[in-house]
This record gives structure tokens, C-alpha cells and sequence, in this order.
């Protein structure tokens, strides 16, 4: 289950798993539930005066802004594709406002979300942000295939790398769980130095695997 917001003026939806994060109600002090789904608001700080607070996200360190930008709406799925510099300037008034957790997907498109953003960090934005992206889901002929195999989280770390054209990813983790590779052989590959991230998890297939490894 995720949580879905409404972000700024251009109607797009955020969606955001509580696995990682828990809705920020504290800015939004009209909200009295903390556990509700399919709530849609309009977000527009500059005009609210939201103050986004940060959480320590896992046990790693991690340090993000405790609403986050889920950036799949963006490029597919949720709306019709909006023109690129609209949605940079979308990343950029988020970031600006605090929203500073970006959220991403080696196969949103499939491919270019992560172009979009990569795009959008130009220019001392990236120094800003948590970027966290994901693999494990590919599509090839309308069908998704899920893999965990070691050579291909290194090459997909590789490619998400060269997109974003970063250097690290602070939070990278596994969209879907290969049931056909043990998953300490999946997250392992993520340990090695060149592919090391500030930390890195597993969504939705398993909760209690998240709470380990993130």
C-alpha cells in the first residue's frame, strides 16, 4: 500500500511507501489519522509555509526530508507525460521548499525518470538531495521479468549511475524480490565498494527483510 499526494500545480500524484516513511502529518496539523490511503492534497509550500522536518531513515545514516518526491508521475503511469522543464522546475520548487527525498526507478519509462532527474540535479542541486533508486523489474516485450542475479544488480547500479550521473546513490534497493536467488546473495552484491550506497533495502515483497537490511 502506498500513500498518494497531489504536488504543487501540476496535479501529480506522489506516491509514497510506508515502509520508508510515514506521512508527514505533523506539518499538516488538519490531518488527524495517521494510517489512511488514497489521500490526495494540494502541496504547495510557498504558500502554506510548510516546514519540512528530517527523520533518520534505517539504521545507516541515512538522513532524509520526512515528505518525499516519488518522481514516477513524471514520466508515465499517473498522467499524461508533461513537458520536461515543467517537471524540473517541479524538482526544483520541491527541493527549495525542503522536500529534499527523490524517488526514482531504473524502469520508470522505462529509463527516463532517472534521465529527467540526472537532468534536474545539474547545477549544485544534487548536493541538496537523498536520490533513491531502484532495480530488479525489467520489461522486455510488454512483460516484466524480475531478476537479483549479481551481475545484473551490477550492471543495473552501473546504468542507473551513468543516468543520474551521479557517483553514489544514497538509497538504492530492490523493487521486486528474485524468489529464484536467495536475497543475502542479492543485497550482498550491493556491499561491495563501487557499488556501495549510503544504504539500501527491499520493498514491498517483504517488510521484515526491509527492517534488516535497511
Amino acid at each position: 500500500m502506498a500513500i498518494q499526494y497531489r504536488f504543487s500545480k501540476y496535479n501529480l500524484l506522489v506516491s509514497v511507501s510506508p515502509f520508508f516513511l510515514s506521512p508527514p502529518l505533523d506539518c499538516f496539523p488538519n490531518f488527524s489519522s495517521r494510517l489512511f490511503s488514497a489521500v490526495q492534497f494540494k502541496i504547495i509550500a510557498s504558500q502554506m509555509g510548510v516546514n519540512v522536518p528530517r527523520i533518520k531513515l534505517g539504521s545507516q545514516g541515512l538522513e532524509v526530508s520526512k515528505q518525499g518526491l516519488g518522481c514516477l508521475g513524471m514520466s508515465t503511469s499517473y498522467a499524461p507525460r508533461k513537458p520536461e522543464p515543467e517537471m524540473i522546475q517541479l524538482i526544483h520548487h520541491a527541493i527549495n521548499s525542503g522536500v529534499t527525498f527523490l524517488d526514482t526507478s531504473d524502469v520508470y519509462g522505462p529509463h527516463t525518470n532517472e534521465l529527467l532527474l540526472g537532468k534536474a540535479l545539474k547545477g549544485g542541486f544534487r548536493e541538496k538531495v537523498q536520490i533513491a533508486t531502484k532495480f530488479g523489474v525489467v520489461l522486455k516485450d510488454g512483460k516484466m521479468e524480475v531478476h537479483g542475479e549479481p551481475e545484473y544488480v551490477r550492471a543495473a547500479c552501473e546504468a542507473s549511475l551513468k543516468r543520474l550521473d551521479v557517483d553514489c546513490i544514497d538509497l538504492y534497493y530492490v523493487h521486486r524480490i528474485d524468489t529464484r536467488v536467495p536475497i543475502e546473495v542479492t543485497v550482498s552484491t550491493l556491499q561491495w565498494k563501487r557499488y556501495s550506497a549510503t544504504a539500501f533495502g527491499v520493498m514491498l515483497d517483504c517488510i521484515f527483510v526491509t527492517k534488516f537490511y535497511l
